[in-house]
Formats: structure tokens, C-alpha cells, sequence
């Protein structure tokens, strides 16, 4: 009938025994998120151990946005999305690799011989002095 009042001793010990366990559980978040938001990855999780909970409350006020990996970013893909991929033969018009110096139809070497036009960019024979595409004078 009468139930017994859990002793100051014993809620003292299961308090502490709680901190010992979510104490190194939030450390390791803040280390884990903390790398991923490129903030200093030693010194947030040990604020976090010595001032918890307060250090995890400050940590969750301070961080900032997550940083995408630096090797996905590293190729820009704006950049690769936007340059053209082939590109026409000046002297047989087949379409090659814009990256292409030689021809693999006629076998023609242009990458010396050959520049774009001022007006239409398209590739044309150095010495032209009118662009076969546009016909705008180079002179």
C-alpha cells in the first residue's frame, strides 16, 4: 500500500549514468556533422563533450550550411554541359569530336590551318579571306 520513494542517491547515479552515455553519442554527431559542414572537426565535438549539453545546444545554434563534396564540385558541369561536343570538318563537313585535330574521314590536319570566324564562330580555312558560312568579309 505505502510505496517507497526512490533514494536522492540512486537518481544522482542513473543521471550520471545517462550523461556518460549521451555525453560521447552527441560527440560523435557533432564531429560527424561538423566534418560535413567544413567547420573545424577536433575542436566542435570537444566543446561539445566538455559544456554538454550546453556545447550541443551552442554547436546546433552555430552550424552552417553543408558543403557539397569538394570532388563532386571540382568538375564544373555547368561548364561541361555548355561546350560544344563535335564539331565540323572545314574541308569535308563530316562531324568529329571537337577536341579533334585530324579528321577520321578525309584525314585532314586542321588545327594549324584553320580558325574561327569572328562573326558565326564556325571553323574555317586560315587563309579565307571571306567565311563560307556567314560570307562576311575577314579582311
Amino acid at each position: 500500500m505505502y510505496e517507497e520513494a526512490i533514494p536522492a542517491n540512486v537518481i544522482r547515479d542513473l543521471s550520471f549514468l545517462i550523461y556518460l552515455m549521451l555525453a560521447p553519442i552527441c560527440t560523435l554527431y557533432v564531429g560527424y556533422d561538423s566534418s560535413t559542414r567544413r567547420m573545424n572537426w577536433i575542436l566542435w565535438p570537444l566543446f561539445a563533450l566538455l559544456c554538454f549539453p550546453i556545447g550541443l545546444i551552442v554547436y546546433l545554434l552555430a552550424r552552417g550550411p553543408v558543403v557539397p563534396n569538394a570532388a563532386k564540385t571540382s568538375n564544373n558541369i555547368g561548364s561541361i554541359m555548355n561546350k560544344p561536343t563535335n564539331k565540323k570538318c572545314p574541308y569535308c563537313a563530316e562531324t568529329i569530336k571537337a577536341e579533334a585535330t585530324v579528321c577520321k574521314h578525309c584525314k585532314s590536319d586542321f588545327s594549324s590551318s584553320t580558325k574561327k570566324c569572328p562573326y558565326c564562330a564556325e571553323v574555317i580555312n586560315k587563309e579565307a579571306i571571306i567565311c563560307g558560312h556567314c560570307k562576311s568579309n575577314l579582311t
